[in-house]
């Protein structure tokens, strides 16, 4: 767990052979504000991971955030 000035991170690192969607993970992190409902899931991929095809099974939602609406849901990083 890390406490910085902007969120709470929880960090799990997991051993070989853990999976979504058929893809090899390296991790998780759940992030979280205090004193709010700000959150953020952040699933890890290993380097060797398919990402693209499994984008579509995630959703976007719109939110309110800092008063404006804004569309959350994957967003890729390699």
């Amino acid at each position: 767990m890390i406490e910085g000035p902007e969120y709470v991170e929880h960090y799990v690192d997991f051993v070989d052979g853990i999976k979504y969607r058929n893809q090899l993970l390296d991790g998780y992190i759940f992030k979280f504000r205090g004193e709010s409902s700000g959150a953020e899931d952040v699933l890890k991929f290993a380097l060797n991971a398919e990402v693209a095809p499994i984008g579509p099974n995630f959703t976007t939602r719109t939110i309110e955030y800092l008063g404006e609406m804004a569309d959350i849901g994957l967003t890729y990083r390699p």
